[in-house]
């Protein structure tokens, strides 16, 4: 949790919370963005936060922070994509993946590894190739998100046009948590079209359902097997929401 320029892990199911120490890199006018990871690394037995800034300068920082150790490092940010967006949305077998961007009117974007237990970023995975290329000049807004599918990783890309329809694709990413440098492959597992959505969150493994929300900050669950959309009876002014495992740690 991030507030006032402090960060603290917080353990729901023990309901207690750590406020994380002073970070290395330091507030200033001159960020652009910046964006938190949280995993666990199995290999030494430690949850960590990853912090990545981006400035209006046009190069990005990052520093970790482990709940061994309790305090920041600054990592090696040369392998990384030059971009003003970046968001960690999926921790997997002690590698977070993030996706990144250079804005919601373009589609230059990416998806990029983190290796929780050598602390580096470690390969980039290019985007489905019609992904890259479409040209569409009525979209207005397009975004991704990273997704656990099952025992895999996965991509939705979405977008929108003047009508407020929004085009929304389901891609598995086949071979994921491959050793570095080797690629893999996309596969196109759904394609539909809603209505006014302008989030999209992720898809629910045990469901078949990925959960989205509207203009109105209504949340909905679309099934992929039966096409049908319900309503969630809640609404939520949140920009995130994450999968939880319970631990007593």
């Amino acid at each position: 949790m991030y507030q006032n320029n402090e960060t603290y892990l917080w353990n729901p199911a023990t309901k207690q919370s750590k406020l994380l120490p002073v970070y290395t890199i330091r507030q200033s006018d001159d960020i652009y963005s910046f964006s938190f990871g949280f995993g666990f690394d199995p290999m030494s037995n430690d949850f960590k936060v990853v912090k990545v800034v981006a400035f209006h300068r046009g190069f990005i920082r990052a520093e970790i922070n482990s709940t061994n150790r309790n305090v920041w490092r600054e990592l090696e940010t040369n392998a990384m994509k030059i971009s003003m967006y970046i968001s960690f949305d999926v921790c997997l077998n002690g590698y977070l993946y993030c996706t990144w961007s250079c804005g919601l009117m373009t589609r230059s974007c990416g998806l990029m590894t983190f290796d929780l237990n050598k602390e580096v970023f470690d390969y980039d995975i290019d985007y489905p190739a019609n992904v890259q290329k479409t040209t569409d000049t009525e979209i207005n807004y397009f975004e991704s998100c990273i997704t656990k599918l099952k025992d895999s990783i996965a991509v939705i890309t979405f977008y929108s046009n003047d009508a407020y329809d929004t085009t929304i694709h389901l891609w598995s990413l086949d071979d994921a948590c491959l050793p570095p440098g080797i690629k893999g492959s996309w596969s196109l597992i759904s394609s539909f079209v809603l209505y006014g959505i302008n989030t999209v969150y992720g898809y629910l493994n045990g469901s078949d359902n990925i959960l989205v929300k509207d203009y109105n900050h209504n949340l909905y669950l679309y099934n992929l097997g039966s096409k049908e959309t319900e309503k969630v009876p809640i609404k939520i002014h949140s920009h995130e929401i994450f999968e939880y495992k319970e631990s007593m740690v």
